[in-house]
């Protein structure tokens, strides 16, 4: 298991159990970053990273990156809702009853 593999699944954990975990000033969290977003964690190892002490944190430039991607993520998961809730009216006097099966985390 790589580093980062680890650095995000101590996220994940501290995300459940809410018990902070300490990381090496060594992490690259830009590699932490780009890892969760394909992982499809990175909101939830943003809001993570948001209780870290401030020693412990990504600096500025990678935090902000961060909360761009993660705020682009809520964004695209709005638009998304309202296109499903659009063909849903269309298919409902047919029968079709959709049901959102991934998002609420985002939200």
């Amino acid at each position: 298991m790589t580093k980062e593999q680890d650095v995000i699944i101590s996220l994940i954990r501290t995300a459940f159990t809410g018990k902070v975990e300490t990381f090496p000033s060594t992490v690259d969290w830009q590699k932490v970053m780009d890892l969760s977003a394909d992982l499809g964690v990175l909101a939830v190892c943003f809001s993570t990273i948001e209780s870290l002490p401030a020693n412990q944190r990504p600096d500025m430039d990678c935090l902000m990156d961060w909360l761009g991607q993660v705020e682009y993520m809520k964004t695209e998961n709005g638009h998304q809702r309202e296109a499903a809730q659009k063909l849903g009216v269309i298919l409902a006097p047919a029968g079709v009853q959709l049901t959102l099966q991934k998002g609420k985390s985002v939200a």
